[in-house]
């Protein structure tokens, strides 16, 4: 009788201490997929990370011990479908029903939604909390893809808030917020703020980067790029320039990033090139053009002749302008 009361109390005691064994092999399996993902993220196979993130969530949703901890597979899924959205290849991969970007942007978007709402409500009251930013900055970026600028711009604008009441004021976090927000009013037209903002991100960036780091080439390239929306070729020119420097300073990335230079500006360097020329023209009906003036054109003329790499000789002519 007695041992089978002492079964029974063990059986009971083991139940109250140990009351999530299947709860821990559920973690197990949740957190086998997620690592799973994260290699497949790290990979380039963001189609595989989609279905193991999936499966992570599948049996992580059981076990209710770790919202926070569901709410970051949500924000890594809403990642994966986002990048996926952007890679045909990896697009191709999906399963028949998700094999679209428009479906795949609609699902980051559902899932990134879910992981605010989760921390939202373990914040109770306030939401100026620097995970809350991170799920904003990641639903922004959707948006951005999205082409909705107007939701984007505000909750790029809310995570810089966040930031920089959690960090301080010119939180160097906020320079990828910045860069994002200039691109989106450059779209926009809105170049004067639109400059404001990408040259706050290359101050924010030039703090935490060597000088040689491809970000600042990011920088001055999406520079280049709003000047030459604005019509300011001379200046587009010189951002330009800045960015072909650095690039070509990390022999390893260059042609990628060169090459995406290239492509977001294919006609610069002959514009630039063209519009050169005209103002050096300008000299000939100028009565009276002073030194300087000459040799201020001829040097845009000696810049943009190299951007459009021309002949050797015809640079060295340009040269011994400049020298004279």
């Amino acid at each position: 009788m007695r041992k089978g009361y002492l079964l029974q109390v063990t059986i009971i005691l083991s139940t109250l201490l140990y009351p999530t064994a299947r709860a821990a092999d559920i973690d197990s399996m949740a957190e086998a997929f997620a690592a799973q993902a994260k290699r497949c993220w790290e990979r380039g196979e963001t189609a595989h990370a989609v279905k193991l993130y999936k499966q992570a969530l599948d049996h992580e949703v059981k076990d209710d011990n770790d919202e926070l901890y569901k709410a970051l597979l949500y924000n890594n899924l809403g990642e994966c479908y986002r990048r996926v959205a952007d890679q045909p290849s990896q697009l191709s991969l999906m399963e028949p029903d998700e094999a679209a970007r428009e479906v795949c942007l609609g699902k980051a978007e559902e899932n990134l939604k879910n992981a605010l709402r989760i921390k939202e409500a373990k914040s109770s009251s306030s939401t100026n909390f620097i995970y809350i930013a991170r799920s904003i900055e990641n639903l922004a970026s959707v948006y951005k893809t999205q082409n909705q600028t107007m939701e984007a711009e505000a909750l790029y604008r809310k995570a810089i808030a966040i930031r920089e009441e959690k960090e301080g004021k010119g939180a160097t976090s906020c320079a990828s917020d910045y860069l994002a927000i200039g691109e989106i009013l450059t779209t926009d037209r809105h170049f004067n703020e639109a400059l404001e903002a990408l040259k706050k991100s290359l101050a924010l960036y030039t703090v935490t980067s060597p000088p040689n780091d491809n970000v600042l080439g990011i920088c001055h390239q999406k520079i280049a790029y709003l000047y030459l929306n604005w019509n300011k070729l001379a200046l587009a020119g010189d951002e330009y320039d800045k960015a072909v420097q650095i690039f070509s300073r990390n022999p390893t990335t260059a042609k990628k990033y060169l090459g995406n230079l290239e492509k977001s500006m294919p006609d610069f360097p002959l514009h630039a090139y063209s519009d050169a020329c005209a103002e050096v023209e300008k000299i000939e009906t100028d009565p009276s053009p002073s030194i300087a003036t000459k040799r201020a054109r001829m040097a845009i003329l000696l810049k943009a002749a190299r951007r459009y790499k021309r002949p050797a000789s015809e640079i060295k002519f340009f040269q011994d302008q400049l020298i004279r």
